[in-house]
C-alpha cells in the first residue's frame, strides 16, 4: 500500500500542470538592466568575481536544479566581459593554469560590440580555471573575457 501511495505522489509531481520550480533559475542579458552597478551585482550574484568589476556586459543562463522532488547540482552557461582595474587583472589570474584558449570566441564579439569602447588592443594572458571556466585577460585595458560552464 506505501509503494502505491509514494507512486501516486511521484506522479503527482511530475505533471504538466506542476508550477515551474522557484528559486534562480535564469536567462538573463546584461542589455536588460540599466546601471553598471547593477550589471555587476547582478553577474556577481551567479559567479564569483575575485573583484568587484566595473561593469559587466554578459549572458547568463542558469538552471537552478537545487528545488524539486530530486535536487540536484545547478546547470549554467555565463559568458561575460568584464571591466575591472588594470591593477586587480592578478586577481583574476588568481589559481588559474596558464593555457591556450580561444581568445575571441564569436558570444564575446558580440558583448564587445554592445562597448565597443572595452575593444582591447593589447595580447591577452590566457587562463583555464577551475569549474569550468576560462578567462582571457588584457592587463593593460583591465578587460576580462570570461567563460563559465557547468553542466
Amino acid at each position: 500500500m506505501s509503494r502505491a501511495l509514494v507512486g501516486l505522489v511521484v506522479m503527482a509531481a511530475c505533471t504538466e500542470n506542476s508550477p515551474p520550480p522557484k528559486g534562480r533559475t535564469t536567462n538573463t542579458s546584461s542589455r536588460t538592466i540599466a546601471s553598471p552597478k547593477g550589471r555587476a551585482e547582478f553577474l556577481c550574484s551567479y559567479e564569483l568575481c575575485p573583484t568587484k568589476p566595473i561593469d559587466a556586459a554578459f549572458h547568463v543562463y542558469y538552471q537552478d536544479n537545487s528545488t524539486g522532488l530530486l535536487p540536484a547540482p545547478s546547470d549554467s552557461t555565463t559568458y561575460a566581459v568584464v571591466k575591472i582595474a588594470p591593477d586587480d587583472a592578478a586577481l583574476w589570474a588568481r589559481g588559474c593554469e596558464s593555457t591556450a584558449v580561444d581568445v575571441r570566441p564569436d558570444w564575446a564579439k558580440e558583448l564587445l560590440a554592445e562597448r565597443p569602447e572595452w575593444a582591447p588592443k593589447s595580447a591577452p594572458d590566457t587562463y583555464r580555471c577551475p569549474f569550468g571556466q576560462e578567462r582571457v585577460i588584457h592587463v593593460k585595458e583591465g578587460v576580462v573575457i570570461w567563460q563559465v560552464v557547468r553542466n
